[in-house]
């Protein structure tokens, strides 16, 4: 008994110019578009997560600074919008979409609050927010390309868990 192995032009007819049979080019389609659905199921689930947090803490922010809350609540969304494609572009991790919104709140209003008792209001509060992200944007970017991101293995756990758990606390006493 022979197979079609053993037969060269049987096995080229079967598979085509490309060495592939047609069920596995078939499997190909098929792998990608659940690779595809999936991608999009999973961007749908972030951007659930995101965009109500980010929209919140554009409201928050706004408002302490004595602003509309209606400009904060656009302001989050854009911001969240801008950093998914940013992300997305630039091919980051999956773990981009969900910022900490809850340590980022706390820190910034305390930093708007410190800005206000110095006596800058209005205008100038917002440039104050604007150098206040901008630098601690260019600090981040600064420890990523310096390895900076590494020193986390050396923070236990409990810390960072008790530090998140006593920002809650703030937020909802708060």
């Amino acid at each position: 008994m022979t197979t079609s192995a053993s037969h060269p032009k049987t096995t080229a007819a079967a598979t085509g110019e490309s060495g592939q049979s047609e069920d596995a080019r078939g499997a190909g389609y098929v792998g990608m578009f659940r690779t595809a659905v999936r991608d999009i199921l999973g961007g749908l689930a972030g951007t659930g997560v995101a965009l109500p947090q980010s929209m919140a803490l554009g409201v928050a922010l706004f408002v302490s600074m004595g602003l509309e809350p209606s400009a904060g609540a656009l302001a989050g969304l854009l911001g969240a919008t801008a950093l998914s494609l940013t992300s997305g572009i630039a091919g980051a991790t999956a773990g981009m979409i969900s910022a900490p919104n809850g340590p980022v709140i706390m820190l910034l209003t305390t930093s708007l609050t410190t800005v206000v008792a110095a006596g800058v209001t209005g205008d100038g509060l917002l440039l104050a927010l604007i150098a206040i992200l901008l630098l601690t944007g260019l600090l981040q970017f600064l420890l990523g390309i310096s390895g900076g991101g590494q020193l986390i293995k050396f923070i236990p756990y409990p810390a960072v868990a008790g530090l998140v758990t006593g920002i809650g606390l703030l937020m909802v006493l708060s």
